[in-house]
């Protein structure tokens, strides 16, 4: 811990500059920079992160969520060591079952820094934490700020489905050591690469980004070609065609490019992992289930890289309205493979949501369940993963398909395209995405009620 400890100082005053000319000061949020540095060893991360802090309020309260529903664990896998205020060592405590951690703020004093020692241990799991068939997924692995909303933190509570996530956009700068037999697949712009004995640590730095999150495998293959002035990279296992599926991943970011705006990533990796779900989208970066089924591994790639610009570009509460960015990125990834299979695939789409949407209606009759098709609640409200699926996604297709109805194609893309540079690297709301049509804002607004 002393090494990181000295390099944290370093570190911290080498970033003064970053942090105090690249960050825009924002009242809604606990801090506005962070420096992450981490080191995998056997099965457990370790090390340290730093924020710079500027808000008035009487604590600081961060997401600790290895602790809830990502690993499903009965005890407490990340744990706090140490925490600093200022370089002097503070008190601190876990709160709501030991998912958030509670620091007290120094009195009458807005700009500080917490430092915060952390381990956390990584299990056997195919999900968004932990070690499965040689892979490791390492993603909100270390404490994360809450949003500071109106001067109070929202809270997202646990569940089984969905992301119950919301965090802030910061700048971050990241060290990551590991031994070096493992090959690392991380979007985020390489700053340098130091070799030692047997290890390797790798330099990050990325603005205006939710988290920092990577894989890692001895056995990764990887595909790599530039996209303009980017690079896009490809990391796989099995025998997959890596040509051909960055070709895809190009073809994909390409149309978002075009139909939305640029790219908010310099780089961009994806990891194809034994996975347990589709996928799981992160800033530059994302994870997806290498499926036998080639059309839905496509589409779980093209969903996933859909997040780049609704999740990762402009975010929300994705805890209090789910269906929201998923229901843009369905819309976006049914557009796009409309257009890259050729033929009505968009369509066709459609009609499945539409059946999906009702049979599962149907099923609920059937069984005498109360269906409840509401959109805009929180994840807590859903009984079961299938419910969720029905609704955040299928349904919410539905609704967007029902606005460009209304307005037609074009207008739509156009409202699309004024959100999301509006917004940028901000959390928005559907209230805000209405407000970007030029006209029928109130016959769109009638839409969305009435889902």
């Amino acid at each position: 811990m002393k090494k990181i400890f000295v390099f944290l100082l370093v570190f911290s005053l080498i970033s003064a500059v970053f942090c105090v000319s690249g960050c825009k000061k924002d009242e809604e949020q606990l801090a506005t920079c962070a420096i992450l540095d981490v080191k995998l060893q056997n099965q457990v991360l370790s090390g340290s992160v730093l924020y710079n802090c500027n808000n008035g309020s009487e604590y600081s309260l961060f997401h600790l969520y290895p602790n809830g529903i990502f690993l499903n664990a009965p005890i407490l896998t990340l744990t706090v060591t140490q925490v600093f205020i200022d370089d002097q060592k503070s008190n601190f405590e876990l709160v709501e079952e030991g998912c958030y951690l509670k620091v007290q703020n120094p009195k009458n004093q807005k700009n500080f820094k917490i430092i915060i020692y952390f381990e956390t241990l990584l299990k056997e799991d195919n999900g968004r934490l932990g070690i499965a068939n040689g892979i490791f997924n390492c993603a909100f692995f270390y404490p994360i700020p809450c949003v500071l909303q109106n001067g109070e933190y929202q809270i997202t509570r646990y569940t089984k489905w969905g992301d119950p996530i919301y965090q802030p956009f910061l700048d971050m700068e990241v060290s990551l050591t590991l031994p070096s037999v493992y090959v690392v697949a991380c979007g985020f712009n390489s700053s340098g690469v130091q070799l030692f004995e047997e290890e390797t640590t790798y330099y990050y730095s990325e603005k205006k980004v939710k988290s920092f999150a990577f894989s890692a495998s001895e056995s990764f293959s990887v595909t790599s070609k530039k996209w303009g002035n980017k690079r896009v990279n490809c990391y796989f296992i099995d025998e997959l065609d890596g040509e051909n599926t960055v070709d895809f991943i190009i073809s994909a970011l390409n149309f978002y490019t075009q139909r939305v705006g640029e790219s908010p990533r310099e780089n961009f990796s994806v990891a194809v992992s034994d996975y347990s779900s589709g996928g799981m989208e992160y800033s530059a970066f994302c994870v997806v289930k290498n499926s036998k089924d080639k059309s839905n591994f496509l589409y779980a790639l093209a969903h996933e890289l859909a997040h780049q610009w609704f999740a990762h570009g402009v975010g929300n509460n994705e805890f209090a309205h789910g269906y929201f960015d998923e229901g843009l990125c369905e819309y976006l990834t049914a557009k796009f493979l409309s257009e890259y299979y050729g033929k009505n695939y968009y369509g066709l789409y459609i009609g499945y949501a539409a059946s999906a949407l009702s049979g599962y209606k149907a099923a609920c009759t059937r069984l005498n369940i109360e269906f409840n098709g509401k959109l805009a609640r929180d994840l807590s409200s859903f009984k079961n993963s299938e419910e969720y699926v029905v609704i955040a996604y299928r349904k919410s297709l539905l609704l967007f398909n029902e606005i460009e109805k209304e307005v037609g194609e074009k207008k739509f893309f156009e409202a699309l395209s004024k959100f999301y540079s509006k917004y940028k690297y901000k959390n928005a709301s559907m209230e805000q995405f209405i407000n970007c049509f030029s006209t029928k804002r109130a016959k769109i607004k009638k839409i969305v009620n009435s889902f």
